[in-house]
């Protein structure tokens, strides 16, 4: 890279925190705090990063205002979320066409895929054009980043593009809680709806067919037939182009004769009330159908705030082994993906001694080493170019 201004990379926000509820933004926007802060504190002077946000609703949008940050960037970092677009194919294919197009400025391209494996064929197939043409790609956990490099995107490209895991770190401020504001929230919702219970199952982030919701109320009925009085709270939403599986799964919590054990929160915007329900819980459940992964911020944020979790195995081994402290054991319990509701039940039921949870402050990756391998792989790609 060469000495003398500092070179211009462009952080692609790809939704509106005002008006969006989206994992990938909120990590985009803690991403950039982060290296802005490291900017300031003069560890990156040769630097210049600006967060850009693009929300486009037309191909002309698309044309126009991705045109023109590449023109005016050294570097774009793709960091957006691709399934946020429906089914267009267009975030994928537009940046791909955008390197090459003559006679404009190539800007070097850095893309994140937050998850590969588990992407839809079809979503997969339209980001393929931005994948051969990223001279770096980073990746949140290994085994996403293992899987890219077994593909023919990165098999089959004479120039290998540079590649990386740099780890997610959580996306939510953790509030200093007081033991008596989880207990005022803990009594309200054991005695929600007239209906008192013994037992608060919790569960955090956006709900998805993967994340297993129905086997998850499956699990709540086995609970009550087992006599253990239970609610499940849901501090979370699905997507709001997922109406018709949000529709079902309402109507399988009527047809199992749950809805006074079911707290359906929605989306939680306040981070403290977040917090402190989540905190009121006496475990958390989370059940993801290709296993616990080190790319899920609503992991990291239950382990912080010292919540018990009860999750999925990892696809993989040593998928944690290198980021959770080698003394941490406590707190977490790893299932089958496979695991019948009856079992779950029955692990669940082992936590029916609640105790105000002890937040686990740094269990999670540091944001500030994040945002210092991001500012190193920026000069990396840019070094080369």
């Amino acid at each position: 890279m060469r000495p003398g201004r500092a070179r211009t990379v462009s952080l692609i926000l790809g939704s509106d925190s005002a008006m969006d509820r989206d994992g990938v933004g909120q990590y985009t926007e803690q991403l950039y705090r982060h290296i802005a802060a490291g900017i300031e504190e003069d560890r990156a002077p040769d630097l210049k990063v600006d967060l850009v946000l693009l929300r486009p609703t037309s191909l002309w949008e698309w044309r126009t205002k991705l045109a023109k940050t590449f023109e005016r960037s050294d570097l774009v970092h793709v960091e957006y979320p691709y399934e946020g677009w429906g089914t267009s194919p267009v975030p994928g294919l537009y940046p791909g066409y955008l390197k090459h197009v003559p006679p404009r400025k190539s800007a070097e391209v850095v893309t994140t895929f937050h998850e590969w494996r588990s992407m839809h064929p079809l979503r997969k197939a339209s980001i393929v054009p931005l994948a051969l043409s990223s001279s770096g790609v980073l990746f949140v956990s290994d085994r996403e980043h293992a899987a890219f490099r077994d593909s023919f995107c990165y098999r089959f490209r004479t120039r290998k593009p540079t590649t990386r895991v740099i780890p997610i770190g959580v996306n939510l401020t953790i509030p200093g809680l007081r033991v008596s504001e989880i207990l005022d929230v803990r009594e309200r919702l054991l005695a929600w709806g007239g209906t008192r219970v013994d037992l608060l199952l919790g569960y955090f982030g956006f709900i998805y067919d993967s994340k297993q919701p129905l086997r998850m109320l499956r699990t709540l009925k086995a609970l009550l037939a087992l006599g253990v009085k239970t609610r499940l709270v849901i501090a979370g939403d699905f997507p709001a182009d997922h109406g018709a599986e949000k529709k079902r799964f309402m109507q399988y919590i009527r047809s199992l004769g749950l809805e006074q054990y079911v707290r359906f929160l929605g989306f939680v915007e306040d981070e403290a009330a977040l917090a402190r329900t989540l905190s009121a819980c006496n475990a958390v459940l989370l059940l993801f159908s290709d296993g616990a992964s080190a790319r899920r911020s609503s992991l990291w944020t239950v382990l912080e705030l010292g919540v018990p979790l009860i999750t999925t195995r990892p696809g993989s081994a040593g998928e944690f082994d290198d980021l959770l402290p080698r003394h941490f054991r406590g707190g977490l319990r790893f299932v089958d993906p496979t695991e019948e509701a009856k079992s779950l039940a029955t692990v669940v039921a082992r936590f029916a001694r609640f105790g105000p949870p002890r937040q686990r402050r740094g269990i999670s990756p540091c944001w500030r080493t994040i945002a210092d391998d991001h500012i190193a792989f920026y000069r990396k790609i840019l070094q080369g170019s």
